[in-house]
């Protein structure tokens, strides 16, 4: 078991870092949303916002 916690964190660890080069190449300073949430978000239209 120990030697698998440490293969996962190693995997986890090497993960963070090549989601962080992606943010910064991608979209430096901004959030960037994995492709799962954003297949989750609805797909309809948002209602029209009324003018004041």
């Amino acid at each position: 078991l120990g030697i698998e916690l440490y293969e996962v964190e190693k995997v986890g660890e090497r993960l963070q870092k090549e989601e962080s080069v992606l943010e910064k190449n991608l979209h430096p300073g901004e959030p960037v949303l994995p492709p799962a949430a954003s297949l989750e978000l609805p797909t309809s239209p948002q209602p029209p916002v009324p003018s004041p």
